[in-house]
């Protein structure tokens, strides 16, 4: 008896569903990039970093693509799944979307469009902007940054397990090239390691078992400029996904008290999980925002880094996140707004000592002048560029209380 051809009903990949909603939660500007994709409930995140980062920097494309073949027009049923149709045109513009009959039915409206998008795919490049972007654009890759969780692992006993592998260590050069088998100590931030750009970690044993972090070297800075003390209480007041606030956890140890604070339930929840992963289970997590903590309430709080939501237009690679109304200049006056806010409630702890305020902007707007509206502005400031210092773009400012008279 000869079997049916008929095909029930095909899922579509469980990696195209989690971008299409991760996109979603960037493109809308509820989570960060890094936050999204730490969030993101999928076992390879180097396949959905991937994925969403070439959707966002093709994005201008992508809507153009979209707009000429007139998809959303004519499939009306896929109109509510804009963010997946975003994806599935990304891999088509990968070459990544297999032309079969076995395909979920979203992948199989998007086929029928291939030839069209194509098409327009040609007609998009060579548009005169997108060649003086081609022609002009030279992209510098970044190191590898690997930051050693001390509360797993030391330094040296992870120095051990790379040379034991056949890793070759080599002095710390800013102007020399790490070859695929080198790795350096940085000379700034004693935990980390530096590597050569686009290296991986994702299946290796110490990354899978918490002690070895990927941060960014700019990033690992403000932690290190709050300098904390052992056994005292430290504040993190936007903690998720939490990056800082584990590298705090490292710097002042566990038998300090630490606070982290975050207002989104969501983010907080990814916050809870990042912890636990690398061993900070001593922390002790506010699904709150920070600007309604009552800082009576927290007395015993001398150290408090303020890091809050940002543009991230420093970030190395950046891609701007469309705004649909044109609204950017309003998106920074209104994260202005609510770093200064955050800032200046930190301020009201009693007995803080020493609070940094940090973000991964290059804006004025979200750094000088943020800190210059909260107190004469100081010159204990950082700033951070890839041309310069070979990290991510990013602002630090350090703010101590001086108590006068007796």
């Amino acid at each position: 008896m000869e079997q049916s051809s008929f095909v029930h009903s095909v899922k579509v990949p469980k990696l195209y569903k989690v971008a299409s909603k991760t996109l979603q939660s960037i493109e809308s500007h509820e989570e960060s990039f890094k936050g999204a994709i730490f969030a993101a409930k999928h076992p390879n995140k180097k396949a959905l970093t991937a994925l969403i980062s070439t959707s966002l920097q093709r994005s201008e494309e992508i809507n153009y693509l979209i707009k000429k073949s007139k998809i959303l027009e004519k499939e009306q049923r896929i109109e509510s799944q804009l963010p997946l149709v975003k994806i599935l045109i990304t891999e088509l513009l990968r070459g990544k979307l297999v032309d079969n009959q076995r395909q979920a039915k979203p992948i199989l409206t998007v086929l029928k469009y291939k030839e069209a998008m194509e098409k327009a795919s040609l007609k998009f490049s060579r548009k005169p902007s997108n060649l003086e972007e081609k022609d002009t654009t030279i992209m510098v890759e970044k190191p590898r940054y690997v930051r050693v969780n001390t509360l797993k692992m030391t330094v040296d006993d992870a120095v051990e397990h790379l040379l034991n592998e056949g890793w070759i260590e080599k002095p710390y050069d800013t102007t020399g090239e790490l070859t695929v088998t080198d790795f350096s100590r940085d000379d700034v931030v004693d935990n980390l390691l530096v590597f050569a750009p686009k290296q991986t970690f994702y299946k290796h044993p110490l990354y899978l078992n918490g002690t070895f972090i990927l941060q960014d070297k700019a990033s690992c800075l403000a932690a290190m400029a709050l300098k904390p003390r052992t056994g005292r209480c430290v504040l993190d007041a936007c903690a998720a996904p939490g990056m800082k606030t584990t590298f705090l956890s490292s710097l002042a140890g566990t038998d300090s008290r630490i606070i982290a604070v975050e207002k989104s339930a969501k983010r907080c929840n990814t916050l809870k999980e990042m912890l636990n992963q690398y061993g900070c289970e001593f922390v002790e997590v506010l699904n709150q925002d920070f600007t309604e903590v009552d800082p009576l309430s927290y007395e015993d709080v001398e150290y408090i880094l303020v890091d809050p939501s940002c543009s991230g237009s420093g970030m190395y690679g950046r891609f701007d996140v469309p705004y649909q109304d044109g609204s950017k200049q309003d998106r920074l006056h209104s994260l202005s707004f609510y770093q200064q806010k955050v800032l200046c409630h930190a301020m009201k702890f009693p007995n803080v000592k020493r609070i940094v305020y940090s973000t991964c902007s290059i804006n004025s707007e979200e750094n000088e002048d943020v800190v210059s509206a909260a107190l004469s502005f100081a010159e204990m400031c950082v700033k951070c560029d890839f041309d310069n210092d070979r990290t991510d773009g990013f602002f630090i400012a350090v703010i101590e209380r001086i108590r006068r008279g007796g």
